[in-house]
């Protein structure tokens, strides 16, 4: 949609925009799901936006329901087709979506929007939409962190996340969504395929490190129109060599991201036994296998070197193999990847240190 109407925000900020003109505005209602239970009650937007827990006990397949309304104006800008470009925003799960994922980021919690209601019909009955997610093993021997009784609240975590996003630049709304909806899409593949954990959270960090500064690079900060006579080619020919040069250098943008919002995270970290352990100083040689299985994966169907399975003891980062032989295949010791806990602990804090570095005057919450 056209910047100068839209402003490449996310679709909630646009409905609690139109929601302060429209005191009747009908809701939009939706069901999501936990393993866990999330105490608290989010009231956003001058009860524009609400979410909390509606079940206190674990129905039969071990999920929690928690709800979440949100306020539906049908006066929304107009828009056309016109209005469209080529990069602007764009998220099919829609407003409900947005919120999800971003709920799933702050609360560090396998989320599943199960359910949404619509507008009431006839006699006031409100027609429902109702979805059937895959879900994998879950429980604390599949994952100690996301399946723990860790501090979870709408009311403390969510409020001050949420402000902080309406305060940075629309520009930067669709790599915030994307990266949040593929971090959510990881700890959902959890239990079900853990090459697939890694494909999304290296899609995660690559959707945000699109312009992270590389000090090596010597074309460094060179747009495409100071190297190349673009008006000689045709706008297809443009987009591709854009794109050819965005692209390049993808695996030392990621690194270079890890390695800077990473900062903090490793603070009461051991660093020994130093066959498992992840240290500021092992972070880049890390990062480059993670990025190298998971394209080797994806490319050319390449298997991976996971440390499998939870921890073998508290604070371990990596099994403590140094190498390891799986049918005729040989893996050695800079292979080997660290255990998913620790990998989507590592992606998560970054994520969120970059998101707060975009809030204007330097604001930083913890």
């Amino acid at each position: 949609m056209k910047g100068a109407k839209t402003g490449g925000r996310m679709f909630w900020m646009r409905m609690l925009d139109a929601a302060k003109k429209d005191k009747s505005a009908p809701v939009l209602e939706a069901e999501f799901s936990s393993e866990v239970m999330i105490p608290g009650v989010l009231d956003h937007g001058a009860g524009n936006l609400v979410a909390r827990f509606v079940t206190v006990a674990p129905d039969p397949s071990g999920m929690y329901k928690h709800a979440l309304r949100l306020a539906a104006p049908v006066s929304l800008p107009e828009t056309s087709w016109a209005d469209g470009t080529r990069k602007g925003y764009v998220f099919r799960k829609g407003p409900i979506g947005e919120l999800i994922a971003l709920f799933s980021l702050v609360l560090q919690a396998r989320l599943y929007h199960v359910a949404t209601s619509s507008t009431p019909v006839d006699g006031g009955i409100k027609l429902k939409a109702e979805f059937w997610p895959i879900r994998g093993f879950s429980g604390p021997k599949v994952d100690p962190l996301l399946f723990s009784d860790t501090e979870r609240n709408f009311t403390n975590s969510l409020p001050p996340f949420l402000d902080d996003l309406l305060t940075i630049p629309g520009a930067y709304h669709q790599r915030i969504i994307t990266a949040a909806d593929h971090y959510g899409r990881a700890l959902r593949y959890i239990g079900i395929e853990d090459e697939m954990v890694y494909v999304r959270l290296v899609s995660a960090i690559e959707t945000v490190a699109c312009d992270q500064p590389i000090p090596t690079d010597l074309f460094e900060g060179i747009r495409a129109e100071q190297v190349f006579r673009l008006d000689m080619l045709s706008e297809d020919q443009q987009e591709e060599l854009r794109r050819t040069l965005e692209t390049r250098k993808t695996k030392v943008r990621f690194v270079e991201f890890l390695v800077q919002y990473s900062k903090g995270f490793f603070d009461g970290e051991a660093r020994e036994p130093v066959h498992t352990q992840v240290t500021p100083e092992s972070l880049p040689a890390v990062a480059t296998a993670i990025y190298n299985a998971r394209s080797g994966y994806l490319h050319n169907g390449d298997p991976m070197y996971i440390s499998r399975g939870v921890p073998m003891f508290p604070g371990w980062h990596m099994d403590a193999s140094v190498g390891m032989k799986d049918g005729d295949r040989q893996f050695v010791a800079k292979q080997k990847l660290p255990y998913l806990v620790f990998a989507h602990r590592l992606v998560r804090h970054c994520l969120l240190a970059y998101i707060r570095s975009l809030v204007p005057g330097g604001t930083r919450r913890s």
